[in-house]
Order: structure tokens, then sequence, then C-alpha cells
């Protein structure tokens, strides 16, 4: 499977399986995340053709392909996640992590340029930056230039907060872990409840706050059936709330697991449909 494809599907499978209050094939706003899956498909296969590597370009231009077709924000952190996995896996497939590691410790004030101007530009609800560069400033990337902050750097400031910044200045880990799962048999809908049970998600924290965000690891904690998930994603939706970080992190888990075992595409379609019923 070429590394663009297992990006696609990755994408689709995680935006039509059922996921308590995310977007799932039953949501209006399916075909969106469809969209936006094929043409982050079409970037990577645009990127991985080039001679040379250019991360914060790269994602740059990611979003403001989706942008051009699909104004609404579908997937910048899948965006941020698949990228630089993408990269990897086009130096060392077989060790992925190593080459990752690799690239983002090499990664320029250059590149987290262009990153703050994909942000900028994302329609992301971003927030007010605990610390660092306001990524919403129009000036945001002369202030990056100025102060030399590299990519890492700008991740390094908002790990703490963010789950899509701490898992590139720690390697990964949950995607990495999460993709083992879906290799040894876990469906998606587990791995999603299982991250979002272990770690309050970042956009429902951004979005209501620290306390929302923990109430909905406790009651991802506590969900027994999938009809007490059912249940659960109408009040969810009912209140605007969707755990969006975890569902990229599942996206990214999908992909390298497809990258790790394609044969693997099969169950993870036929486990999506049986949620739609």
């Amino acid at each position: 499977m070429d590394i663009w494809e297992a990006s696609e599907y990755a994408c689709i499978i995680e935006a039509g399986t059922f996921k308590p209050g995310n977007v799932h094939s039953r949501r209006e706003e399916f075909l969106d995340f469809v969209m936006s899956a094929l043409l982050l498909g079409k970037s990577i296969r645009n990127m991985l053709s080039q001679n040379e590597i250019h991360m914060g370009k790269f994602i740059r231009e990611a979003v403001m392909e989706r942008s051009r077709v699909v104004p609404s924000n579908t997937n910048l952190g899948i965006i941020l996640l698949h990228i630089p996995l993408a990269v990897a896996a086009s130096v060392n497939r077989k060790n992925m992590q190593q080459a990752l590691d690799t690239l983002v410790r090499t990664a320029t004030v250059g590149d987290a340029e262009h990153v703050a101007e994909a942000l900028r530009i994302s329609n992301a609800r971003l927030g007010t930056p605990l610390e660092g560069p306001d990524m919403r400033n129009e000036q945001v990337a002369v202030e990056i230039h100025k102060k030399g902050l590299t990519l890492p750097d700008l991740f390094l400031l908002s790990s703490s907060w963010d789950m899509i910044a701490s898992e590139w200045v720690t390697g990964f880990p949950i995607t990495f872990s999460c993709a083992k799962r879906l290799v040894e048999g876990d469906s998606v809908l587990s791995v999603y409840m299982d991250i979002l049970c272990n770690y309050p998600d970042s956009l429902v924290q951004r979005k209501f706050g620290k306390e929302v965000a923990e109430r909905i690891r406790s009651d991802a904690a506590n969900m027994r059936s999938v009809e007490d998930m059912k249940e659960w994603d109408a009040l969810l939706h009912t209140e605007g709330i969707n755990p969006g970080t975890t569902a990229d992190l599942v996206a990214s888990s999908i992909f390298v697991a497809l990258l790790d075992d394609e044969s693997l595409l099969q169950r993870l379609v036929k486990d999506t449909r049986s949620y739609q019923h």
C-alpha cells in the first residue's frame, strides 16, 4: 500500500467509524471529512514526489489545499500528525520512530514559520497560548524568526496542554501504541474510547475548559456498552462537544497500523460498518 493511500484510508475509516461526540458516517458533515481525506492523500503524494524535505512547507501546503475545497477546519490535527509520519515512512518504513525522531530534531525555524502560517489560516480554534507566540497574530512568523524558534521549540511550548504537540516532542507514543493495538485486533472504537478515558481532550479543553474536559474523560471511563455510547453521542452533539483531538490521534494510529499491515484494511472497514445499524 502506498503511503498516501494509507493516509486516505485511515482518514476515511476514522471519519466513518462511530465515535461518541465526533463525526461518523451518519452525520451531515461526513462528506467534508471524506473530501479532506482525499485532499490530504493528494498532498502527501505530491510531497513525496519532491527531492527535498521541507516539513513545515508540506504542512502549510496541505492546509491550503484542504481550505481551497473545504473551508471549515476538518483536519488540521490530522495534517500535523500525518505529514511527519508520511515523511518518516518514506525515509525508513521499517523503523518509522527512528526516522521520525531525526526529522523532528532537525526541523528548522523556517519550518516553524510555515506551520505558524498553516495554523493561522486553518480556521482552527486555537485559543490563547499559555506561553509563546500567539498563532492567531498575522505577524507571528516575524516573531518566530526574530526569536529563532524552531518547530520543536513551538511544540514544546504547547506540549503541556495540547496532545498533538505532546506527540511531536515525545516520539508519537499514543500513535504508535494504539497502532500496535489495532494490528493486534482492537477496534477503532475501543482505541478511541481508551484514549478518551486516559487523556482529557485538548480541543474540548480549549473550547470548554479543564473541568468539562475532565468530565468527558470521566464519562468515557464509565461507558459500559455501545448503546450507552450512542446515548452519550447524542448528548455530546446536543451540547456541541466534540473530542476532536482524540479523533485525530485515532486517524494517526490507523495510518501507522495500515503502513505496518495493509491486510488490516478489510477488517477495519468491516468494523466501521458494524456500528452503522
